[in-house]
Formats: C-alpha cells, structure tokens, sequence
C-alpha cells in the first residue's frame, strides 16, 4: 500500500456522519414527495462504481430532459483485484482512488447542485470494503453509498425507460465486469429485479486466464446458464415486447457483430445467430488481438469471450432471438431519478406502503409512532447532534414498519420485524439504510444490547443508540394504540440523559404505562444512562 493510500485512510478513519444517497451544495438530503422539482439549468452528477469500468456523468435539466455536459469513462477493472476470499487487493484499490480523485476534481470543477455516487457488485461483495470505502470517500470529496444487485437493476430500468420509447413490456439486461442485471417492466415500472454473479471482468479470471478454446467458452456458457436457472420464469421466456441489453459489453459486442458479420442488419442490434457466428470466428482465431479488426479496443479483447457467453446463456435460457444494445445504463438512471420532474412518485415511500399491505399494519397507529418520533426528534436533535435529514427520515420509516413481524409472531416482534427489514428487497433503499432500519426496529422493544449493534461507516454507534432510544420512548408511549397529545409531552436531552416531562392533567395516565416508563428506566440504566420521567 503506498504511502498516500495510508495518508488517506487515516484521515477519513474516524468519520462517522451517516451518508445521504443525495447530496446538495452545502448540506445533504433525500428527496421526499413534498421535494419541489428541480429548477431549470440545475447541475446533476452520477458516478457509477462498477466492478469493470467507473463512469462520471454531469447533466444539465432542460424543459424536462437531460442534456450531458462532462462525461468520462476510465476501465478501472476494480473486479479483477477481488481474490478468491472476497478481498479487494491493494493494486485495485489505488486503481480505484486515483481515478475517483479525478474523478472528483471534475464535479468540482462542474460544480453540480446535486451528486450521487453508488458502488455496485465487486464493492458490495468485498470484505474489506469499508476501508475502499473510506479512501475513496475522501479521493472523490462525497459520499459513496452501496446499492444491492437489485435496485441497480431497478435503476438501470429507469435510465432506459427514460431515454427509449417503451411499448408495453420491456426486458433490460445489463452485463457488468462483477454481476449481470436483468430487470422487467412497464413503463417505468421494472416489476421483476434479478442481479445474477456474472460478470465479464470474473468470469474472464475464472475460465479465460490463459486460454479461449471450445472447453473453456462451454465452461463459462454452462455456467452462466446455470446461475439464469433459478430466474429464468419470473423474467418470462417470450413474454416481453422489447428487450434491450445495456453497458459496454453489449456496445463492444454490437460492434463486433456488426463488422463480421455480413447483413443488413443496423449497428446496434444483436441477433442470437450473429453472436453465435462471432463466438465461432473467435475459437477459430489464434490471439484475442485479432479482435482489433473488429473494432475491438485492446482494453477490452480479453473480456469479449466471457461477455459473449454470458450473453449466449442468457438470450438461450429466456429464448430471446434478438435484442437492441442501449447506451443509457446506472448513472443515467441515477440522474432522472435526482431530478424530481422525473420521478413519477416516491419510491422508497411504496416500498413502505407495499410492505404495510403485505403484512397487514395497522397503519393509523404506524403514522402515530412515527409522529411521535419526529416530535421528540425535534425536541433534542441539537443537544443530541442528530443534524443529517437523512437520520430523521430513517427514524420516521422505522417507526412506519416496526411491526412488519407481527404477522410472523406477536412474541419477539422485534426480531421478526428486524429480519424482515433486512432481508427483503426494498427499493429506493441503498445497503446502509437499510441496514439502520433493521437495527432500529430489531431494538424497539425489551433489553438494549449495545454489543449486538453493528459498526458502520455512515452513522456511529452514539447515533444509532440515540435514535433507538426515541423509538423505543415512541412505541411505549402508543402502547394503548389511543390519540396522544404531543403538546403535553416534552423531551429533553443531557448527555445521554433524556428527561420526559408529563402533564397528568391532560394526558390520562394509567397503571401500564407507568410500568413499561419504570421498565425502560432499568433497561436504560444498563447502558449507562437514564430516562428521567417528571409529571407537571
């Protein structure tokens, strides 16, 4: 590790300001329903982290649409440092941080109004990427969050779905140098999410090291066709109108083909027959530089037989025929996504909904709890250091589906619930968040164990505790699901002291709740702090 990479990792060592997945000049928040649009000639930025290449994007709004103003692509090949123990090596990671530096003068140069950068496949998949994480953090000067297989699918989808007239059903499949995404939709509505571990850059190390021949491309075609297996049917075999296939790999193929073969088919449309005429040319041919004649760059000739196995398998094992290469991808999706006169409606507020209906909440009393959060947020988040929107938001959703695992079992609801948030595939939510929405709600109630909290990077341990212990006051204090007046209640906060003030002259009190008020006092004891209750 060279000795700036060591520089860089101690300066960003100790930050643990939790990290919004949208961030403004100044300051950082997250787009909610009640967000005005964006102004016209406002600057948006998108970085996309991928596991082959890192792409940068900054966009300007016009009268609705997006038009590019800076754009770069660096092959970084982050996922040919990932060894076989899920261990980015220190070559990939410089690689990584030089480029996010650059990377990271450019939108400063820019100047954009709003950035956002996410981490994909090979990021997610490290073991040691909180450390990646924080070097590259403090290379590109913003947050970095990681997004799950799933909601990059999901916003792949929307950059297509925003740049190319859809006609009913539409399949986008979207090969990275880490993972394949495939993702089916309406509109801009992609209704089936699939993230599968394939990818150019590491099926190129696992069957292509040293040799392409008719054994290994097999290898790595059964392979991918083996991980198309378990989704094969929920994508559809046929039923689409349209598919598209996205990103480099499809670009460098739909060239290739192009060159080679000898139709009159366009430039960008890929048939099952001309990949199979290319996969045959390929193994008849003694060196991947042949490839230069085909348009290849030779930054890209040893990752044409993997990408094109991989793309075999999967027009194979959904009996695709032919499909249109598209050049919007994740950063596109990203970018309409920041722009509110883009987003068709909230997406992380139907997540919410879609789970409150799956698992029957009662929502009047959900909405209570989460009133009461924000109240008593409100009431202590300076002498707390509660300052990011984001945290709030966090608090507010958690208290929305604390009780997601009460259909599961009424008996360690919070442990249900906790399970529940952090299994399921939430879309509009990036890893971290929720992660936190977990951790809240799996603390709701009973025991507080502060040796069971995990360590993250984007909020500390102090914060985390802090939030819980709202949550937790807010639930007990809608224990009788009964209307609670706000305004008799008061929360102060004094170190880790918080002190509630009662007045028993409008808010009926009763045996239960001086009960479960005396059990939280003990079980904040246990941690070192108190929970003071005065009545007025």
């Amino acid at each position: 590790m060279t000795r700036s990479i060591k520089s860089a990792a101690k300066k960003a060592k100790n930050n643990n300001d939790i990290k919004s997945s949208v961030v403004s000049k100044g300051d950082s928040k997250t787009s909610t329903p009640d967000t005005p649009s964006l102004p016209e000639s406002q600057l948006l930025g998108a970085i996309d982290i991928g596991s082959n290449s890192f792409h940068l994007i900054v966009a300007r709004t016009v009268m609705g649409a997006l038009q590019s103003v800076q754009s770069r692509k660096e092959q970084v090949q982050l996922a040919a440092g990932l060894d076989d123990n899920l261990s980015l090596s220190n070559k990939a990671m410089e690689r990584g941080v030089q480029c996010l530096e650059q990377m990271g003068q450019l939108l400063k140069d820019c100047s954009p109004d709003q950035v956002r950068i996410v981490a994909t496949y090979t990021v997610r998949a490290a073991q040691n990427r909180d450390y990646f994480l924080s070097l590259a953090e403090q290379a590109v000067g913003f947050p970095i969050e990681v997004i799950s297989g799933r909601e990059e699918a999901r916003l792949i989808f929307q950059g297509v779905a925003h740049t190319e007239t859809l006609s009913g059903s539409a399949l986008v499949i979207d090969i990275g140098g880490g993972s394949t995404e495939l993702a089916l939709g309406q509109g801009f509505d992609p209704h089936v999410r699939e993230s599968r571990r394939m990818g150019c850059v590491s099926y190129s190390r696992r069957y292509f090291p040293k040799i392409v021949n008719k054994k290994t491309f097999g290898k790595a075609y059964t392979a991918a066709m083996q991980q198309m297996e378990h989704c094969a049917n929920s994508l559809g075999r046929g039923e689409w109108d349209q598919v598209f296939a996205t990103s480099g790999t499809a670009k460098v193929l739909a060239k290739a083909v192009f060159e080679l073969c000898d139709n009159d088919r366009a430039e960008g449309h890929l048939h099952r027959d001309d990949l199979a005429t290319l996969r045959d040319w390929i193994l008849s041919i003694e060196h991947l530089d042949e490839l230069q004649t085909l348009g290849v760059s030779e930054s890209r000739q040893h990752l044409v037989p993997s990408g094109l196995a991989i793309l075999l398998a999967v027009m194979d094992s959904l009996k695709i025929k032919s499909l249109h290469y598209c050049d919007a991808a994740l950063r596109e999706g990203i970018l309409y996504e920041m722009d509110q006169q883009m987003r068709h409606d909230d997406i992380r507020q139907r997540t919410r909904q879609s789970l409150q209906a799956r698992y029957l909440l009662d929502i009047p009393y959900a909405e209570q709890v989460a009133e009461t959060c924000d109240y008593f947020y409100s009431q202590v988040a300076s002498d707390w250091d509660l300052k990011s929107p984001i945290l709030k938001e966090l608090l507010h959703e958690a208290a929305q589906l604390h009780e997601v695992g009460l259909q599961i079992s009424s008996s360690n609801v919070h442990r249900h619930s906790a399970y529940v948030l952090d299994h399921s595939d939430l879309p509009g939510y990036n890893q971290e968040q929720q992660l936190i929405l977990a951790v809240l709600v799996g603390n709701h109630r009973k025991r507080l164990k502060l040796e069971n909290l995990p360590l993250m990077r984007g909020v500390g341990i102090k914060q985390l505790v802090r939030l819980t212990r709202l949550l937790r006051l807010a639930v007990l204090l809608n224990n009788l699901r009964l209307p609670l007046p706000l305004k008799q209640l008061a929360l102060k906060a004094s170190g880790s002291n918080l002190t509630l003030t009662i007045d028993s002259s409008e808010l009926e009190l009763n045996h239960l709740l001086n009960a479960d008020l005396e059990q939280e006092a003990e079980y904040m004891q246990r941690i070192d702090s108190a929970l003071l209750v005065e009545y007025a």
